[in-house]
């Protein structure tokens, strides 16, 4: 579904080649320089339910309480936004 979404918008020149190794490690990694604090929360949600919690060896996963602030707003605006999405996809 995705792809055919893709080969619709996208020019007829582009065309799409697998990533190697070191680019999806260097993608990773800025992806989670970028989203850290996110990440951080949403574990602590998750350790919140009762959920199982993934360990990451190296990675300082212990949320502040700004980032527990922001995994809860996050998580009322994705339930909003899922709902509208559901709502206007039926």
């Amino acid at each position: 579904r995705g792809q055919r979404l893709v080969e619709r918008v996208a020019p007829a020149h582009l065309c799409l080649t697998e990533a190697l190794p070191q680019e999806i490690l260097d993608s990773q990694r800025e992806t989670f320089r970028l989203k850290r604090s996110v990440f951080r929360g949403r574990l602590w949600l998750r350790q919140l339910a009762r959920r199982p919690v993934p360990v990451y060896p190296g990675l300082a996963t212990r949320a502040s309480a700004a980032e527990r602030m922001r995994a809860l707003a996050d998580v009322g605006s994705e339930a909003f936004l899922r709902l509208v999405a559901n709502v206007h996809y039926r």
